[in-house]
């Protein structure tokens, strides 16, 4: 197994095996740019839309250099962490940035749950666990016990630390 990731053979594999079955299925593509189709076929239509892709790469050398009060602890690339910024970020710097713990990371009103309250994370680093509150409780009256939601993605740990104001999220894992 290839996998399909964007410009590789596994991925004009998926697409030709997609088209097929779209239309045998009798799916139409879309037509571009909305315009209206007397009849089809329709001149340009096309069951895939390009979309433009951002690849980010962290230098293999980069290291985390955190330091306290008690002593330091350096990270490195591949290692004891992986990296990653915004798409489109030439380069990424934080120096002398606090470290914030807010537990999950979540703001859930309709679950009564704000890791945040109470906190200023404005303009600091956020430190964040991996899962939903209920994972490792096994809890299924807690978000959806270890059924993962929404909230225990990375994505959205990224996203409500960005929303708060963090200038930077590390999701600590158990793994």
């Amino acid at each position: 197994m290839e996998g399909r990731d964007p410009g590789t053979l596994g991925e004009r594999l998926t697409l030709a095996y997609l088209e097929t079955e779209l239309t045998r299925i009798g799916f139409l593509p879309a037509v571009p740019d909305g315009q209206p189709c007397p009849s089809y076929p329709c001149a340009g239509a096309s069951y895939t839309q390009r979309v433009p892709m951002v690849s980010v790469t962290a230098d293999p050398a980069t290291v985390m250099h955190l330091q306290s009060k008690g002593g330091s602890q350096l990270l490195h690339m591949g290692k004891e962490m992986v990296v990653g910024a915004r798409a489109g970020d030439a380069l990424v710097d934080i120096q002398d940035s606090p470290l914030v713990f807010v537990g999950y990371g979540v703001h859930a009103p309709e679950q009564n749950w704000n890791d945040y309250a109470g906190l200023d994370v404005k303009g600091k680093t956020v430190v964040i666990l991996v899962n939903d509150p209920g994972f490792l409780r096994h809890d299924p009256s807690l978000f959806k016990g270890r059924a993962m939601t929404y909230y225990g993605r990375w994505t959205y740990k990224f996203e409500e630390a960005a929303r708060q104001g963090a200038s930077a999220a590390l999701i600590i894992h158990d793994t």
